[in-house]
């Protein structure tokens, strides 16, 4: 078996280390690829930052004090499968200690997580640290972007960038029936970290609740109020597709920012994967996967989100039509079926 190092930011209740590196797993040992997960930050810090609690700093400097242990043995796998880089907010020259040890890098990004640095507020800070990932860029063989405004800032620097959209494992969406309930549901999944765009449509959307008759169930937020039309629940692995399931019609609202425009849509194929019609805001890639009025709608002003949320509640075979449809294009296109080619392929290049 080759083995595959896996140097992910978060450890799994990260969407991002769930979707881009652990839903390969089993398919990859099939193809003789064995994943070793080892991320930077355990759950348990993951779990303090949703509950915005202050990060432990002892606990920090543990975590880069691992990865750098960890980074010391990465000659003994076939390849580094890296997200980001390896110590977010340290300077460059750190970069290139793990090239040195095992050149056989893929940099995987799924976020515009580089905005980080060459957007930042102080200006010292931006000139050490603004084109700090251009060193990660330049020392990978490949770089995988989740979409095309990631691949247009890693061309840049490397020559070498594919798109690997964030996909989902279609069985385990399609299999779930749909569940009966007494009213209509409108919905949204996602963290604590994303929760901030939801906000601001809390108020056209409770006032909507009220106006046409269905309540709305937040997923993952990490937060809840006392609204008899909003329903609030934890995220849970076990639980994420009964959850879904009740939704009939997913939201995915964003503003038009440098860092919204990196997002990959992952809310939105969890909809189309569940055949649940979506709305969403028609920023960065959203634009892409939402064919507007084919698939679902993509809604830029709170008229349109009115507009589109009406139509939906009221017309059930409209919902269905657009359900089905979405769930067709997340099979061909945003399932885990129909992308492992481009991961294995992509590894087997790395070893010839």
């Amino acid at each position: 078996m080759k083995r595959i190092l896996v140097l992910s930011r978060y450890d799994n209740l990260a969407a991002s280390a769930r979707q881009r590196f652990q839903l390969y797993e089993d398919i990859l040992r099939e193809h003789d690829y064995i994943l070793i997960m080892k991320p930077l930050f355990s759950n348990s810090y993951l779990r303090r930052l949703f509950a915005r609690k202050r990060s432990n700093f002892f606990l920090i400097i543990y975590s880069y004090f691992k990865r750098l242990i960890i980074i010391m043995t990465a000659r003994k796998y076939d390849i580094i499968w890296l997200q980001y880089e390896s110590f977010p907010y340290l300077p460059a020259f750190l970069e290139k200690l793990l090239p040195l040890i095992n050149n056989k890098i893929i940099c995987d990004f799924d976020d515009a997580i580089f905005h980080k640095y060459d957007d930042w507020g102080n200006i010292f800070i931006k000139k050490i640290l603004g084109k700090k990932l251009d060193a990660v860029l330049s020392s990978s063989k490949y770089v995988v972007c989740g979409n095309r405004y990631i691949q247009d800032w890693a061309k840049k620097v490397s020559r070498d960038t594919m798109i690997i959209p964030t996909v989902v494992s279609f069985d385990r969406y399609k299999a779930k029936p749909k569940k009966r309930h007494s009213g209509l549901v409108l919905g949204w999944i996602g963290s604590p970290a994303t929760w901030c765009y939801m906000e601001p449509y809390l108020d056209l959307f409770g006032t909507l609740s009220k106006k046409l008759h269905f309540k709305i169930l937040i997923i993952g937020s990490g937060i809840s109020f006392k609204d008899k039309n909003f329903i609030f629940r934890d995220w849970n692995e076990e639980t994420e597709i009964d959850d879904l399931n009740e939704i009939d019609i997913g939201v995915m609202p964003l503003p038009n920012d440098k860092w919204a425009n990196g997002k990959c849509g992952y809310k939105i194929i969890q909809y189309m994967a569940t055949s649940i019609p979506v709305i969403a805001s028609p920023v960065g890639v959203n634009s892409k996967i939402i064919s507007h009025k084919k698939n679902g709608f993509l809604a830029n002003t709170h008229e349109e989100w009115s507009e589109y949320i009406s139509m939906l509640v009221k017309d059930s075979d409209l919902r269905d039509s657009l359900g089905k449809v979405a769930q067709r294009n997340v099979k061909e296109f945003y399932s885990l079926e129909s992308q492992y080619e481009s991961v294995t392929t992509l590894f087997n290049s790395i070893l010839k």
